[in-house]
């Protein structure tokens, strides 16, 4: 073997040397797995992608009720009531008295005592005969008139006067009578009235309690128009 030739074997030759169609031969099958990762990722990501979208949907349909069945079980709160502030003054007797019921159950009343005012007076009148008639005999009648004749003064003045008082009794009974009912009825109004409009108090007026009360305030007017509606009365026959 002479100094200047080198020698290499077959085998090793074709290991560190590859030949130019096998060197193709890898590129190619290279590029090609390349080409394949590459779109099968594409398609993974795709895949992957879409499903996480499905399961989103899926979530969201099943939590969606949940949140509304949540929602429609809690209670309404109703608004705050508007607080009542508002006062009113209503002159009782004078609004059942102008009433037409009341009109007409005054007039029954007032009719009662004129005619017993008209019994009374003529009590009233024998009395007075009798009396004038004493005045004029009792200096000349005899002991045993004038006795007699005081002792009848007496017992009629009496008698006049325990019926005076008697009568005025009845008259105020009757009196007290007509307003409890008519007063029950008219308290019905005031009430239904302070309710509806918002009063904090409606108040019973009565002479010399108020010192100043502002026409707007005054409801007897009103009263009176609404216990008409409510209570008509109905024409005798």
């Amino acid at each position: 073997m002479s100094a200047g030739i080198h020698f290499r074997s077959p085998l090793l030759a074709l290991i560190s040397a590859p030949s130019d169609s096998y060197l193709e031969n890898v590129k190619q099958d290279r590029s090609e797995n390349v080409s394949e990762k590459r779109r099968d990722g594409a398609y993974g990501g795709n895949f992957m992608r879409g499903i996480g979208g499905v399961l989103n949907l899926t979530v969201l349909a099943l939590y969606l009720p949940a949140v509304v069945a949540q929602q429609a079980a809690q209670p309404v709160r109703p608004a705050p009531p508007v607080r009542p502030t508002r006062i009113g003054v209503v002159d009782f007797v004078r609004a059942i008295s102008e009433t037409a019921e009341g009109k007409k159950e005054f007039a029954a009343v007032q009719d009662w005592a004129n005619r017993q005012n008209d019994a009374l007076r003529k009590d009233e009148s024998d009395y007075n005969v009798l009396r004038n008639r004493y005045m004029q005999e009792q200096l000349t009648a005899a002991v045993e008139a004038r006795a007699e004749m005081e002792r009848q003064l007496q017992e009629r003045e009496t008698r006049l006067r325990r019926k005076q008082e008697d009568l005025n009794q009845e008259l105020e009974l009757r009196r007290q009578a007509m307003l409890k009912s008519l007063g029950s009825k008219m308290q019905q109004v005031v009430q239904e009235y302070g309710r509806q409009n918002n009063y904090l108090a409606i108040l019973v007026a009565q002479e010399g309690m108020f010192a100043y009360v502002a026409q707007a305030g005054d409801l007897t007017a009103d009263m009176v128009k609404l216990y008409d509606a409510k209570y008509p009365v109905t024409a005798a026959r």
